[in-house]
């Protein structure tokens, strides 16, 4: 399976920043839980959800492709 990468007309689009913030929001709050002391279960899956949120914020990322410059 292919990682999904988002060009650089896709980064800039209205959606995608409303995206980005969100993630970036639930990523600090799942760091944030992840401070506290749980059990082995739940640290694995709060450290589960950091991963996969910030794979998925890696497709915006500014390596991908360069930007266009107007």
């Amino acid at each position: 399976m292919s990682a999904l990468r988002l060009d650089a007309n896709d980064r800039r689009s209205t959606v995608w920043i409303k995206i980005k913030a969100h993630l970036t929001a639930e990523l600090d709050l799942l760091r944030r839980k992840n401070d506290n002391d749980y059990d082995a279960v739940v640290t694995a899956e709060l450290r589960g959800n950091i991963a996969r949120i910030k794979a998925l914020l890696a497709a915006g990322g500014e390596a991908n492709e360069p930007e266009e410059v107007l």
